[in-house]
């Protein structure tokens, strides 16, 4: 018991800093964003996705690295939705990020795709609410 605690004292004392560098970086690809910067915001979250060994982080950044735009068209549907993964059932993204998809369907005009993927968002909150027994 006492090499558990141990263990994982030492794993907050490394995966802490991590996350607190990734939160910084992700704000300012955020705002790199908003002002229109995609290439910056891209190279972030690609960097942040590919590099950290920390689940909650990459899951993250995948998530964020949807919404970068390329080159006209919203990017959402052009990332498969990883609904499935542990990572973002467990940080609650898997409505967040089927609703970023429907945004994008929908600024991209493809209105039948946008309320496919806001139903799924909203299927998605009910199994959240339910509890995670039910959720799987």
């Amino acid at each position: 018991m006492v090499l558990f605690g141990v263990l994982f004292g030492v794993l907050l004392i490394i995966t802490i800093p991590k996350i607190r560098r990734f939160n910084l970086a992700n704000q300012a690809a955020i705002t790199a964003q908003a002002r229109g910067e995609f290439a910056a915001a891209r190279e972030t979250f690609t960097h942040w996705a590919r590099t950290t060994k920390v689940p909650g982080i990459s899951a993250t950044a995948r998530h964020n690295l949807r919404l970068v735009r390329p080159s006209g068209k919203f990017a959402a549907s052009r990332v498969p939705d990883r609904h499935n993964t542990r990572a973002i059932r467990s940080n609650s993204l898997g409505a967040l990020s089927a609703a970023d998809i429907a945004l994008a369907y929908a600024l991209n005009n493809q209105l039948g795709d946008a309320e496919r993927w806001l139903r799924d968002s909203e299927a998605r909150v009910e199994q959240v609410a339910a509890g995670p027994l039910r959720a799987r």
